[in-house]
């Protein structure tokens, strides 16, 4: 790139501008900032260029990143939230004394830690069961992860249960905000399709996923059975 200063000219009076000026020494009139066509990214000694439209892109990209964050923020975010006790209770549908319960207490003390001894035992059958897919699926990768890491992974799977208890009502209490939140975008019929796919619970969801864990498991009980046996080689 040059050294050398470049000229610009007063939008009011024509009278020729340095690089830095700020205003005209003619007219006086205030200069607006020329806008730069390109940027530039500096590597060691060279220099690379970027269009107006590739820098644009970029923009995007930060901008899709940002929102990315702050949905996961929303997600984490208990004080976020529409309240809709009547389409909480339609979503919840089993068991709604004890789900109205723990959720009102979670808001009031505005705490996350609320044991479910349900999630404590099944874990991510669990939330199949209660129809939180995207936790589910997000467990189960977990669990064939840490199926893979031997004895540690053991270790790890046990963090992962007791979590799975100690922030099984949270997670629950988010899921269900969220599909209220989606639910008040909709009107007839579409209102009622949506509770009906996502209302109350799914066996079939359990079964399922009794399939896909114990297929995921095998990594960790194959592990396992080779060091037991290599005790006695």
């Amino acid at each position: 790139m040059s050294d050398e200063k470049k000229i610009h000219y007063c939008s009011q009076c024509g009278e020729p501008l340095t690089d830095h000026a700020k205003f005209c020494p003619e007219c006086g009139a205030k200069v607006e900032p020329k806008q730069e066509q390109q940027s530039w990214y500096q590597t060691g000694d060279t220099y690379t260029e970027y269009t107006a439209e590739e820098a644009t892109a970029g923009e995007r990209a930060a901008n899709a990143f940002e929102n990315g964050v702050n949905g996961l923020l929303y997600f984490l975010n208990q004080t976020d939230y529409i309240s809709d006790d009547e389409a909480e209770d339609q979503l919840i549908a089993a068991n709604v004394p004890y789900y109205r319960e723990k959720f009102n207490e979670m808001r009031l003390l505005n705490q996350k830690v609320s044991l479910n001894w349900s999630a404590l035992f099944f874990g991510v059958l669990w939330m199949l069961y209660r129809k939180m897919y995207g936790v589910a699926a997000a467990t189960i990768g977990l669990m064939i992860v840490v199926s893979c890491l031997g004895t540690a992974g053991g270790l790890l799977s046990l963090v992962l249960t007791v979590c799975c208890g100690l922030f099984g009502n949270y997670l629950y209490m988010m899921t269900i905000q969220r599909r209220v939140t989606e639910l008040q975008k909709y009107g007839e019929p579409a209102r009622a399709q949506y509770l009906e796919k996502y209302r109350g619970t799914s066996s079939t969801a359990v079964l399922i996923g009794i399939i896909v864990v114990g297929i995921g498991s095998i990594p960790f009980w194959t592990l396992f059975g080779l060091s037991f046996a290599a005790m006695f080689l």
